[in-house]
């Protein structure tokens, strides 16, 4: 159960057309990718600061962290000694990484214990910090208690376990599939919603994530998710030492070492929107696209490739994400644009959008979902893969001859074949794809839409 601060501002959602939602205009008329137009979007105020959050630093402490000089590392069948819970045993190694090792302990809890080159003073004063206050957000998996070996020296802290699958998991379809075999967009979407109301909690309390990735965030089903690696987030003056290539802000990329960087929010929502992108488009990140530049280069230069209103790019990705973009709610398109493309609105660090802004358009985008308004217009639009293009004002959709998947008219050849199997067939056959002339013949329409509101 979420803290009833994760509800501030969202009152009054009744009516979704009078909740606060970005009212950009639906045809923004940009003219180019350096002047992407205006969002005219009524800000949210910041997330509420509680009484009990801790306070704000923009230095990192001045002395430099070390490694604590542990006599002894414990392992499975050592007793580690906690001042809430007395006298543990550690049972059976349940994972490890670069940091430690976990451990099964009595109770639905497991203990952390770190190795001899990563634990260290600021490790421990964090979890000093952490185990100070009293939380109460369900999935975050809080340091509960700081462990000792036998001669009283900190080795690791117990925490909640964590249950599920990695956000990693959902980049590749058949695993993703084999996990959640029955979802649809609306338990993306939903999922998303659970997420940002988890950061929301932390960020009234002044702690800031750091590393958010695909890696430590499990996922049980839409409604119940977990943190991990909790004891790398940044409070007060103590930062979080690491980072995450595609998830880290073009201004932090000055620096070599995350170490003595202090994030701010601004830096913290970057990261939160390529979270998003990612659930949106499983598999893909916001600056993945063809051509040679490196990822990094890219997120430098803000080389947004997808098309909003006008704008197009050349090198938007082969593959399923352009039909997932095209299924994407006019909003959401535009609140993705606007922070990853040059010029955008929301790419200056203090204009980005917050965790509750993303939530609200998040709850706006799972209504239509859940009312019918947006299968209404286009079934495939609540499919997590599409196969094809958003139905426009007087689209016709037909069948390819090859695949049999549905695809616009304008798309097939002569022969009825759709872009994919001719992009396919290409690669096969080494020769170019033979660009489509205008078909005066095909394959017999079976639908036409009209009326797009979305």
């Amino acid at each position: 159960m979420f803290d009833h601060d994760n509800n501030t501002h969202s009152a009054g959602f009744n009516n979704h057309r009078n909740s606060g939602y970005f009212n950009a205009p639906r045809n923004p008329g940009f003219n180019n990718q350096r002047n992407p137009g205006t969002f005219n979007a009524p800000r949210n105020p910041a997330p509420v600061v509680r009484p009990d959050a801790f306070p704000l630093y923009n230095r990192p402490r001045c002395c430099a962290d070390r490694t604590n000089n542990i006599s002894n590392i414990p392992a499975e069948n050592s007793i580690v000694y906690s001042a809430r819970y007395g006298q543990l045993i550690l049972g059976k190694e349940i994972g490890r990484g670069g940091e430690g090792f976990v451990y099964r302990v009595a109770g639905k809890r497991v203990a952390k214990i770190y190795r001899s080159d990563t634990n260290t003073v600021f490790k421990y004063e964090k979890l000093k910090l952490l185990t100070s206050r009293k939380f109460n957000c369900n999935g975050i998996c809080f340091p509960e208690d700081i462990l000792y070996n036998e001669v009283h020296e900190p080795v690791g802290y117990l925490m909640e376990e964590a249950e599920g699958v990695p956000l990693s998991s959902f980049a590749l379809r058949p695993i993703f599939a084999r996990n959640f075999p029955r979802w649809k967009k609306r338990d993306l979407v939903e999922l998303c919603i659970t997420i940002l109301k988890m950061i929301n909690y932390l960020h009234n309390r002044n702690i800031i994530m750091g590393d958010i990735n695909l890696s430590n965030i499990l996922v049980k089903d839409s409604k119940t998710v977990y943190f991990i690696d909790v004891d790398s987030f940044q409070i007060q003056d103590l930062p979080c030492p690491v980072g995450t290539l595609n998830f880290t802000p073009p201004e932090l990329y000055k620096f070599n070492s995350f170490h003595d960087v202090m994030r701010n929010f601004g830096n913290e929502n970057y990261s939160i929107a390529v979270l998003l992108f990612t659930l949106m488009l499983p598999g893909q990140f916001p600056y993945h696209q063809k051509g040679g530049v490196s990822d990094k280069e890219n997120i430098m230069n803000y080389a947004f490739p997808y098309p909003l209103g006008s704008i197009r790019n050349s090198n938007l990705p082969d593959g399923p994400w352009r039909f997932m973009w095209s299924h994407l709610p006019a909003d959401l398109k535009k609140a993705f644009f606007h922070t990853f493309a040059y010029g955008g609105e929301f790419t200056k660090i203090s204009k980005r959008l917050s965790a509750m802004e993303w939530k609200l358009l998040m709850q706006k985008f799972l209504y239509l979902l859940d009312s019918g308004k947006f299968g209404e217009q286009d079934e495939m639009s609540e499919e997590i893969y599409p196969t094809r293009f958003k139905k426009q004002p007087d689209s016709v959709i037909v069948n390819c001859t090859c695949c049999g998947n549905e695809t616009d008219q304008k798309y097939v050849d002569e022969n009825g074949v759709c872009l994919d199997c001719r992009r396919k067939q290409s690669i096969v056959s080494g020769e170019p794809m033979r660009r489509v002339k205008r078909v005066v013949s095909g394959p017999r329409p079976h639908s036409r839409v009209n009326n797009i509101i979305y």
